[in-house]
């Protein structure tokens, strides 16, 4: 699962790059990860939640890996990694760091995260590990798109 997640980041942003500089950021267009999330962890959950804790946790030692060498710029891979990365960035983006893929792994990934701890899942339903996919994957995914097309009032 980490691999397909990986795979799915890197292989999209360059055909998405072209599209970024063409038109201004929209909500809609950094919401295809959201998407992408909810197409991995739905069905990993469902067939093999202990491979996709173990996955999910992979990835994020590998985003987080790869936001520090991007931030360091570190050679070969730092400007090749912000590069694809700075086609995300927008004014929702603060700071010299880039983490919101990183807050998206963690907010699907976190109820699976807690679900094998002693003590917290006593008692919780197995649903309960597709809090993350609902909240941050459709929650987050609609409350933004519906707060475009709909929104009077915006944030600057």
């Amino acid at each position: 699962m980490a691999m397909i997640l990986v795979i799915a980041q890197g292989s999209t942003s360059p055909w998405l790059a072209p599209l970024k500089s063409s038109r201004p950021s929209s909500s809609a267009f950094r919401k295809y990860f959201h998407v992408l999330g909810i197409l991995i962890f739905v069905p990993g959950i469902a067939i093999d939640p202990n491979m996709t804790n173990l996955a999910s946790v992979m990835a994020a030692i590998l985003f987080i890996t790869l936001e520090f060498i991007r931030y360091l710029d570190l050679w070969p891979l730092g400007r090749v990694i912000q590069k694809y990365l700075q086609v995300f960035v927008d004014e929702k983006e603060g700071g010299p760091l880039i983490l919101s893929h990183i807050y998206l792994l963690i907010g699907l990934a976190l109820p699976v995260w807690l679900y094998p701890l002693k003590g917290f899942s006593k008692g919780l339903p197995r649903i309960s590990m597709y809090a993350g996919v609902m909240a941050t994957g459709l929650g987050d995914m609609l409350a933004s798109v519906v707060g475009q097309a709909y929104g009077r009032h915006h944030i600057k």
